[in-house]
């Protein structure tokens, strides 16, 4: 009655070129030498950055990109109320970003 939750899947072209891959995972990649992480981290970050760069990149320059829209709603006051909104792309990998958040222990 007052709560409402829905998911929704599709999928958009994409089109990068082999060289614009490149000049973003090098920004990417500078981008976390020059934060406040440890070396081990930057290290990992770097890494993963790379990884997901290269299964892009294998999947040619157009490709379809799957995404996911994921939303909670709650009635206030009559109203409808978004109080939960998630959006991830590409939706296809097991991680999406869930270790971002993780903790490296030496």
């Amino acid at each position: 009655d007052e709560t409402a939750w829905f998911q929704c899947q599709g999928e958009a072209p994409k089109i990068i070129t082999s060289q614009d891959a490149i000049r973003m995972a090098m920004e990417k990649s500078r981008e976390i030498l020059d934060s406040h992480a440890t070396s081990r981290e930057k290290l990992f970050q770097i890494n993963r950055n790379i990884i997901t760069m290269l299964n892009e990149r294998s999947k040619g320059q157009e490709y379809e990109w799957p995404l996911r829209l994921e939303a909670m709603m709650i009635k206030e006051k009559g109203q409808w109320v978004v109080h939960y909104l998630h959006f991830s792309y590409p939706c296809n990998n097991i991680l999406e970003g869930k270790t971002d958040a993780a903790v490296l222990v030496e």
